[in-house]
């Protein structure tokens, strides 16, 4: 199973305004399915993360570059102990926690040459923030396998690209496909703890999209090995908002946040 987030768009689809807000590498992309709402969430392993904490990293200075001049840290902090996050307790998660957050500048966060053309390469990217990871140091354990477990303290991490810089995740032919475009953000598994990143477009620095990653970070941080559908409207299966991605954000308690499938109800909650 591929380590990365459900919906990616194919080349021919791909445009500024994409809804899609995980990916799969293009190699992985399938046919879509029939009626995605037959098909329900099924944790393939008992891999949901019941009580995530979650550090959040930005990469850039405070107050000069975005997305740090808009601190997300409320909204985080808000998210992960809020009424709507408690949609997902059928999915075994309970309320998770804000740790801390820390500002990285990105000359600092990024070394010489990881950077070509305004774009990094998704596994450069994950060696790069491994060194931000604390808790990921060490021996990794098996990455996107059968046997592949999440560390005994494994932590949720968030980074969020600095303007003019974003990630290449994959090609397919002579198309390169990237955040912003094909993505808004997503989530991996490094191999010992999931992370999430955040497009560096004003449509990825948003409270829907934010929401939309932590959530399929907490019911399937190991992708594809948590909660999953075969079924769903993209190409590529899809996770726990994945389902609910066309339905558009939601107002909850004046914030704007995604919707997540759910199984008891058969259909994306909240409802209006």
């Amino acid at each position: 199973m591929p380590s990365c987030a459900a919906g990616a768009l194919g080349a021919d689809d791909a445009n500024a305004n994409a809804p899609d807000y995980g990916f799969r590498t293009p190699s992985a992309l399938e046919s879509p399915s029939k009626d995605p709402y037959e098909a329900r969430l099924v944790a393939l392993r008992d891999t949901a993360m019941p009580a995530m904490r979650v550090h959040v990293v930005y990469i850039g200075r405070p107050g000069e570059d975005a997305p740090v001049s808009e601190s997300f840290d409320p909204f985080i902090a808000w998210l992960l102990g809020s009424a709507h996050w408690g949609n997902l307790a059928e999915y075994g998660v309970r309320g998770g926690a804000f740790v801390d957050s820390v500002f990285v500048p990105a000359e600092r966060f990024f070394v010489k040459g990881s950077i070509e053309d305004g774009l990094v390469d998704t596994m450069a990217f994950e060696e790069l923030a491994r060194r931000h990871m604390p808790r990921s140091q060490g021996v990794l354990l098996p990455r996107d396998g059968a046997d592949a477990e999440l560390a005994p303290d494994a932590e949720g991490y968030v980074f969020f690209l600095p303007s003019g810089v974003n990630i290449a995740m994959g090609t397919r032919g002579t198309y390169t496909y990237s955040t912003c475009v094909d993505a808004l953000g997503y989530h991996r598994f490094n191999g010992r703890e999931p992370y999430a990143v955040i497009g560096s477009c004003d449509k990825g620095r948003s409270g829907f999209v934010v929401s939309h990653e932590l959530a399929e970070m907490a019911t399937d941080p190991i992708v594809g090995q948590g909660f999953f559908s075969a079924g769903d409207l993209s190409k590529s299966g899809g996770e726990v908002a994945d389902l609910c991605r066309t339905e558009g954000a939601i107002d909850v308690e004046g914030r704007s946040v995604t919707r997540y499938w759910s199984n008891l109800h058969g259909a994306c909650i909240p409802r209006l």
